[in-house]
């Protein structure tokens, strides 16, 4: 997809993902890192801004991912179908007659004896 300046960007849920994920990555800093508190300030508020940036440029470019809550309606719309599908959509339900044997499948190499090596 092409620039478009008249994308909104979803600067709202751009901004509660960024901080979740902050906070999880300053709880684990905190206990488990060696920096001081100063450093992990600053680099949690660099990768706000770095995260931002590159939402904002590629909301501008189409892109949006879907939310939770739309993958479970897409989900359930698919489980519909395929329940539909399977009642009765595609022959009445009644299963498939077995192909016929060919040379490949065929009841297996007991019914063709090999030759004996001379």
């Amino acid at each position: 997809m092409a620039w478009d300046s008249r994308r909104e960007v979803p600067r709202k849920r751009l901004l509660i993902e960024w901080a979740v994920i902050s906070a999880g990555i300053a709880i684990v800093t905190m206990a488990f890192g060696s920096s001081r508190p100063a450093e992990t300030a600053f680099a949690i508020l660099l990768s706000g801004v770095i995260y931002l940036g590159f939402g904002a440029i590629l909301a501008k470019f189409g892109y949006a991912r879907k939310s939770l809550k739309q993958l479970r309606a897409e989900s359930a719309i698919a489980a519909q179908q395929k329940a539909a599908a399977a009642s009765g959509g595609s022959g009445g339900g009644a299963p498939r007659a077995r192909p016929a044997p060919t040379k490949r499948t065929s009841t297996g190499p007991s019914q063709r004896p090999r030759k004996k090596k001379r």
